[in-house]
């Protein structure tokens, strides 16, 4: 799945926001679905890791999907992993405000997480660490069972299983 929590923020929200002025209809984004997705792939999931090249509202969007998730379901704990590249550094305010170490008190991140910051541009490290990656842990990738995910419908399906787009909605009727 793509996810693009600040598509408003950006020329592609006002080219969607120009073509749904032009033709009803046209544009919609479900931001507020995606949060509800995002949970419920972590829900399914357990075992997540948060890769994050930069920071802003994507940083912050992928690593509240555990907190959003717990919500849910109290046995999700936070993502269990997290790289983050990023050339800012939090005590200025960079990073989002927060360092890696900071997140497990959100709730973003496991206690027990393992989690590296690397002070690095991205178009610089990405490339190293994945080539890293593709050298010492090819045996390991080529081994795994890889999920399957589908969009054939309205529903995303993650190993043939639906994901549920309406359990937020279910929480808070049961709530009333």
């Amino acid at each position: 799945p793509i996810f693009c929590p600040a598509i408003a923020d950006s020329s592609i929200g006002m080219g969607l926001s120009q073509a749904r002025q032009k033709t009803a209809g046209a544009g919609q984004i479900d931001i507020i679905g995606d949060i509800v997705e995002s949970a419920n792939l972590i829900i399914r999931r357990p075992r997540t890791a948060s890769i994050v090249l930069g920071g802003g509202t994507p940083k912050n969007f992928i690593n509240q999907a555990s907190v959003q998730a717990e919500f849910y379901s109290p046995e999700v704990s936070g993502h269990r992993y997290a790289l983050q590249v990023v050339t800012d550094v939090p005590h200025f305010g960079g990073a989002s405000g927060s360092s890696l170490e900071e997140a497990p008190s959100w709730g973003k991140l496991a206690a027990d997480s393992g989690r590296v910051s690397v002070q690095a541009d991205a178009t610089i490290a990405l490339p190293l660490l994945a080539s890293a990656l593709v050298t010492t842990a090819a045996s390991l990738a080529a081994a795994r069972k890889r999920p399957i995910f589908s969009l054939a419908s309205r529903l995303m399906t993650i190993d043939g299983q639906a994901v549920p787009n309406n359990r937020f909605e279910e929480v808070n009727e049961s709530a009333v």
